[in-house]
């Protein structure tokens, strides 16, 4: 049985900005999330917010001409879908869940991949407490992709048969 859909879209562009602020990304960003994106992107640089190497915090930007696995060029546009699919990605759970953006933080929710490629959403903290409470064995579907300016994910969270915690919709 289908407890909650949510969709979400985010315009790809919206993540240049959150690149060079640090702040932005660890807010919204687990440290697993960034250091996949830094693996998943070979060659992925981390500047302070003047453009200058750092150690301490980092803003996820590419570096020029660095080569992917793939062999493309890697730019500052591909993080971009990266970081904004994961988003829409978030905020669609968030819609599923019924509850929107309150509640929980959004760097409990996030995306991974499994040995295929195919990615799965995990939740933890406060974010995986309410799933608890209103749907105790869940299971969570999620769909991402992206095209021009935009990202996209569609997330499909699925009451089991066993499972008497969600009241009655009306």
């Amino acid at each position: 049985m289908i407890y909650g859909i949510g969709v979400d879209i985010v315009k790809i562009d919206r993540m240049k900005n959150w690149l060079k602020d640090p702040h932005l990304i660890s807010r919204f960003f687990c440290d697993e999330e960034m250091h996949s994106g830094d693996k998943e992107f070979h060659g992925v640089k981390n500047f302070s917010s003047d453009g200058n190497s750092s150690g301490g915090e980092k803003s996820h930007r590419s570096g020029e001409g660095c080569a992917s696995k793939d062999g493309d060029l890697r730019s500052e546009n591909y993080l971009c879908r990266y970081y904004a699919v994961r988003f829409a990605a978030k905020e669609a759970f968030s819609k599923a869940l019924g509850t929107g953006i309150t509640g929980f933080a959004l760097k409990d929710v996030f995306i991974k991949k499994n040995e295929e490629g195919k990615p799965f959403l995990c939740v933890r903290g406060k974010a995986l407490d309410l799933l608890k409470k209103r749907c105790k064995n869940a299971e969570i579907f999620v769909t991402l992709s992206h095209e021009a300016d935009y990202a996209v994910a569609f997330v499909v969270i699925e009451k089991r048969r066993n499972d008497d915690s969600v009241q009655k919709q009306a």
